[in-house]
């Protein structure tokens, strides 16, 4: 039992590395070049400056995770995301998902449950960013995909940071026969493509 549950705590002992990629004591926005202000006043306006945009999701650490086995793997990925004119379609490298504003607060720490463990991932920081206290929502999205060719949910969460910068996370899940969870976990920052 001993020795089970040191390699658990082996298996598990990521976080601190990706903390120190995603987390906080390293903000991703606060740089002296960018505007000192944030572009958008209200909803209104970001929901205008998202309509009709293309953007490029990077993830430089991210995670896929097989419950049945507790094996992780680093999965470094990119995607893009094209929003229409009238934000009410969208996807995400071709997948269709519902865009939409939720008026959500920003962690920098995402913790799942994995059986007996819990796992936390660090998110990319808007701290120190212009958009940051302009209490201003979330671009959220939801949408079917497929994991190991099984059907599963993609989530995208996104925060407004600057005019061409959002950080967030993007999730894609399902539990299997047995309630094991199969996942990639991507915390990402994304770019406005020109």
């Amino acid at each position: 039992m001993t020795r089970r549950r040191t390699v658990t705590a082996l298996a598990f002992g990521f976080s601190t590395a990706l903390s120190c990629a995603f987390g906080p004591a390293a903000p991703a926005f606060a740089q002296s070049a960018a505007p000192s202000t944030c572009p958008w006043a209200d909803d209104g306006d970001f929901a205008n400056a998202l309509a009709n945009s293309r953007w490029r999701l990077s993830s430089p650490t991210g995670y896929r995770i097989d419950g049945a086995t507790l094996n992780m793997q680093k999965t470094p990925i990119t995607f893009d995301l094209e929003i229409d004119a009238l934000l009410r379609n969208a996807t995400v490298d071709g997948i269709p998902v519902t865009p939409r504003l939720r008026l959500k607060q920003k962690s920098d720490r995402v913790t799942i449950k994995l059986g007996r463990n819990r796992v936390t991932f660090a998110t990319p920081s808007v701290t120190g960013s212009p958009c940051a206290d302009a209490g201003l929502s979330m671009l959220s999205a939801t949408g079917p995909t497929r994991i190991d060719g099984r059907s599963a949910t993609l989530t995208l969460e996104l925060w407004p940071a600057t005019a061409t910068r959002l950080a967030g996370i993007v999730r894609v899940e399902r539990l299997d026969a047995f309630d094991r969870l199969q996942a990639l976990y991507q915390p990402v920052e994304a770019e406005l493509a020109q």
